[in-house]
């Protein structure tokens, strides 16, 4: 175990402070992403890109929404909340909260979009609510919208090959410099010891 700790901790101290940033700024990311993807996977978050112009500003269209796992009980008046059109649809809607009704034996949503005039008409059940938002993006649901895409996909790959190469041909040159640099220190060492011997 010592001697796969001093060869990653070697491998480390070869990088230039750009690779390191580069490289922390990557793991970084890639922990955000496992986290929440795990989140995901469990169903305690969801995303959503916001399609309709209902919850402007607070929500333009193209925005990323990410709303968490919640129950009527949860849901307070004047937050914003994520449901389906009905149970046979797979539409989400994102309104906000105006109002918490008891109808028929149960508690019920009744909500409304901030640019809309009126309330909508249908009320919100129990079965119909997925969650809250948690947190807006503007404008990276458009950005999800376009990897999702073959062109989105290809840009994407091409961006990693590119970087990929990138960092290759950064980790040469700086082989190459310290060559060079070995290559003058012998040089430099070789004519001190002709002087001397002289």
């Amino acid at each position: 175990m010592t001697g796969f700790l001093a060869t990653i901790k070697g491998w480390w101290n070869g990088f230039s402070l750009k690779d390191k940033i580069l490289a922390a700024v990557t793991l970084a990311v890639l922990a955000v992403f496992s986290v929440f993807l795990v989140l995901a996977v469990s169903g305690e978050i969801g995303l959503l890109i916001v399609k309709s112009g209902s919850m402007q500003p607070y929500m333009a269209p193209g925005s990323l929404l990410i709303f968490k796992s919640a129950t009527i009980s949860d849901v307070k008046r004047g937050e914003v909340v994520v449901f389906r059109e009905n149970m046979s649809s797979d539409l989400l809607i994102t309104h906000r909260a105006v109002d918490k009704i008891f109808e028929r034996g149960g508690f019920y949503i009744k909500t409304k979009g901030d640019t809309n005039h009126r309330a909508d008409i249908m009320l919100v059940g129990e079965d119909q609510i997925m969650g809250k938002a948690a947190c807006v993006v503007p404008g990276a649901g458009r950005m999800l919208g376009f990897a999702k895409t073959p062109v989105g996909l290809l840009v994407l790959n091409l961006m990693l090959a590119f970087f990929t190469l990138l960092m290759l041909i950064d980790r040469i040159r700086a082989r190459e410099r310290a060559r060079y640099k070995t290559e003058v220190a012998l040089a430099v060492l070789a004519g001190s010891s002709a002087k001397n011997e002289g």
